[in-house]
């Protein structure tokens, strides 16, 4: 009986978790942006109510809602975490393989056995 299962190429999986690396610090810059944007709105809106007023915290987020540059900050970061996500599973995939190679392997070395 011969393994059916290849293994993966060692190097695929190194470029893997590179890749992986990679789109966790973008998912992590893209969030630090994300807030510090954020942030800059709220404190914009706090300074134009004047008089002491503050404004409710429904017109905050309708305003954080509603402000483009966040929007195309969120899009982005979906697209990452989908692409972060992808990889992450691509890589479980070929643990798996690992997994089932050596199963494979071993089961055959038993099967040898006298």
């Amino acid at each position: 009986m011969s393994s059916k299962t290849q293994l993966p190429d060692w190097d695929d999986m190194f470029d893997e978790v590179d890749g992986i690396a990679e789109l966790v610090l973008q998912d992590g810059l893209l969030e630090a942006e994300y807030d510090f944007e954020k942030s800059k709105l709220i404190k914009a809106k706090l300074a134009g109510t004047g008089e002491g007023k503050s404004p409710s915290a429904t017109s905050i987020l309708a305003v954080i809602d509603s402000e483009e540059s966040l929007l195309d900050l969120r899009n982005r970061r979906a697209i990452n975490r989908s692409n972060l996500k992808r990889a992450e599973l691509k890589f479980k995939i070929m643990q798996m393989q690992v997994d089932i190679y050596r199963t494979e392997s071993a089961n055959q070395r038993n099967a040898n056995l006298p």
